[in-house]
Parts: C-alpha cells; structure tokens; sequence
C-alpha cells in the first residue's frame, strides 16, 4: 500500500517596498481598484502574482498575494524551488503563509487518512495541540469533507485536511491534503522554513497525532514514495481486519444519524413506523444484495 508524498507553501502575503523578485515577468493586466485597504490598484502578471499599490503613497511599497497556482507557476518558469529565497532580497514582511502536505494513495484504493478520518480521531482524543478542533469536528455525525483544526473566524493559525481530488474533479479519497495557515506571527514559519526544517516537522509542531502510524507515515516522509508494508509489523489480515474495523466505525458514525433522521422524518410526516417502513426493507434487501455478489465473486 503505496503513498506519494510532496510538500510546499501554497499561499503567501507580504508587503515590501521593493519588487525586484518581479524582474523579467510579464505584466497581464492592471486594474484600477484593489480589494486590499488602502490601496488603489492591482498589477497582474502572467504567473498569476498579484501586486497591490497605494497610487496616492500614503502606504508606502505594495502588497503582494501569490496563490497557490502562481506559486507553481513561479516554480516551473523561474526554475526555483526555493520561493523564499527569490524573494527574501526584497526585505518583505509577511502577512500569511500556507504550507501543506499533500498525500496520494497510488494502488487504487481508498485513502486511510481522509479528512474524516482526521475528524475522528479529534472526536476520539488523538489530538495533540494548543489549536482547539472545530465544533463540527468534535461531533462528527455527518461524513466531514473538510476537518479544521484552529479558529476559522481568527484563522489565526488554522489547519485544515480536504480532498484535493475531488477538488480537481479526480477520484475521490485518493488525494488528501494537510495544510497549516499561519496569519498571526507569519515570520515565525518563514524562519523555521529558512532554517532547514521540513514542512512535515513544522505542522507537526501545531497539529500531531502521534499515535496514527499513517498520519507518522506521511509525515514522516523524507522521499516521495513510501510503502506502507515498510513501516508496519502486521500481516496482511491483521491491517485488513484493522482496516475493516476503521470501515465500520465510519458507517456507525456517519450513517446511522441519517437512516435514524430518514426514519423519523417519514414518521413525522406519513405516520410510518420503523417496523413497517417499505424503505427499511428494501435498504435491508439492498445491502443483502450487494453482500451476496461478493459472496459469489469469491
């Protein structure tokens, strides 16, 4: 059971009053307002960089927001994977940095750490941080398709695990992202980031689960491929009964609250009592059948 791992920043703010690391891009657009306070109008380039100004100068430099996909962009042209250092020279201040970890599941199979999954174990008390978990997170009755970690109305300094797959309309529970955005005291990652550490390390330091061996896996990741088998001590029927139970959980958690709500709902309005409900019967047929096609493949 295979994982690809990569790690980046995915988002940066700065205000500077230089530009320099801007040598050499082309200008896409310029647009005569900007959504920024104090500030009057946006430069555009072609990588997807956007620079905001104070025409009157009452703010001196500008302000500077690179998303995730101008920071790919600036990593493919300028031939760089060193964003902090093509821009340090520029003596910037930093408002937000978000960095991330992405994990794909590369056999085909579900993710073992989905943002669900996440929720749980925040449910279960196998957190291990200062942040404090989201209150959808702590009652995780509904499958979570996004799990944060962290005030989202500060975001302060927020985590959060989302499926980057389904966001690029790929599979779902393959491709899972863990990213940390840091708004307050931004410098403070940057320096971590300068000095060497890994991206991995530094998340860890806010948000661990110290206890979940593929949470370890993934962060834990010094190449871009690991091997599941490599890391463990249990047979193939040990992870898979493992595996099964986790299934389990999931359904009891993220099922039960919506048949019981169905139920009660056709109560409620039709007068229909569990015990005579066409529709518990035939989810009962249904999954009877579902089981018997495996029983047959076997």
């Amino acid at each position: 059971m295979s994982y690809e791992v990569s790690s980046k920043i995915d988002y940066l703010t700065f205000r500077t009053e230089k530009i320099g690391y801007t040598y050499g891009w082309n200008v896409a657009k310029i647009k005569e307002y900007s959504p920024i306070r104090g500030h009057d109008t946006q430069t555009i380039y072609d990588n997807g960089t956007v620079i905001h100004f104070d025409g009157s100068k009452r703010i001196k430099g500008s302000y500077c927001t690179m998303s995730g996909e101008a920071l790919d962009n600036i990593r493919e042209h300028e031939q760089t994977t060193d964003i902090l250092e093509l821009i340090m020279l520029s003596n910037p201040e930093f408002k937000r940095i978000d960095i991330c970890v992405t994990s794909n599941r590369t056999n085909g199979q579900r993710h073992e750490l989905t943002p669900h999954d996440i929720a749980l174990l925040c449910h279960n008390g196998k957190l291990d941080s200062r942040l404090k978990a989201d209150n959808h997170v702590m009652k995780p009755d509904m499958l979570v398709e996004t799990t944060y970690i962290g005030s989202r109305k500060s975001r302060n300094r927020l985590f959060r695990a989302y499926d980057k797959g389904a966001m690029l309309d790929l599979d779902r529970h393959k491709i899972i992202r863990y990213e940390l955005q840091t708004n307050k005291h931004p410098q403070t990652i940057v320096n971590q980031l300068l000095e060497g550490q890994s991206i991995s390390s530094i998340i860890k330091r806010y948000v661990d689960f110290p206890n979940n061996e593929i949470w370890c896996l993934i962060m834990g990741a010094d190449v871009s491929e690991l091997s599941h088998a490599d890391i463990t001590s249990n047979t193939v029927t040990e992870r898979e009964i493992i595996e099964n139970s986790s299934r389990w959980q999931w359904l009891i958690n993220s099922c039960s609250t919506t048949i019981a709500k169905a139920m009660y709902e056709d109560r409620r309005l039709m007068g229909i009592e569990p015990n005579s409900n066409i529709n518990v019967d035939l989810l009962s047929h249904e999954i009877a059948l579902k089981y018997n096609r495996l029983i047959d493949k076997l």
